[in-house]
């Protein structure tokens, strides 16, 4: 009677670390799309930054007229935004990698703890299905934590100093050029 209880206990626990394992894996899922998507935006809004600065420059030089300079102030103010925009998303970005930092490492643990050497070889407590699932996703996450273009742990960095030096720029380049 007392094996038989402790064997149901355990196949509980068994079965309640296989939902926290799943809903696990699943939050990590969620983690890697947001990351690939504020990657995305960061990306963009630095592209826009960037066209912005080289239109302002080229504007400048080819024809410094009254007109140009008026059209000049709104591409500045857009500057802003863009720069706005990446260095927002480049905030949320570190936030939500090191959720899925968190995540990555507990999905870990749980996969250690679910090993166990027999004769036969290795086997886990977890589900085929599942192992698969939280592999892939583990393995996606680090992909998804390097942002495009810029991969590595500065990447953040230099995608915001690029979004902070833009807005200085564009007036500094406006004033060289108007003398």
């Amino acid at each position: 009677m007392l094996d038989y209880s402790v064997q149901n206990r355990k196949e509980e626990q068994s079965g309640v670390a296989m939902a926290a394992m799943n809903q696990n894996v699943t939050m990590i899922e969620d983690v890697n799309g947001r990351l690939r998507r504020l990657g995305y935006v960061v990306l963009l809004a630095t592209s826009l930054n960037l066209t912005v600065f080289f239109l302002v420059f080229f504007w400048v030089i080819v024809s410094p007229s009254e007109i140009i300079r008026t059209f000049l102030y709104a591409f500045y103010s857009s500057s802003l935004f863009f720069g706005l925009i990446a260095l927002i998303g480049v905030g949320f970005r570190e936030t939500v990698r090191k959720q899925g930092d968190t995540l990555f490492e507990e999905i870990s643990d749980e996969i250690q703890r679910g090993m166990r050497m027999s004769p036969q070889g290795m086997t886990y407590s977890i589900s085929d299905d599942l192992l698969l699932r939280a592999r892939i996703a583990l393995r996606n996450f680090a992909k998804a934590g390097e942002l495009p273009l810029v991969p590595g742990k500065f990447g953040p960095t230099i995608y915001a100093a690029v979004n902070l030096l833009i807005p200085i720029l564009v007036p500094f380049c406006q004033r060289v050029f108007e003398r």
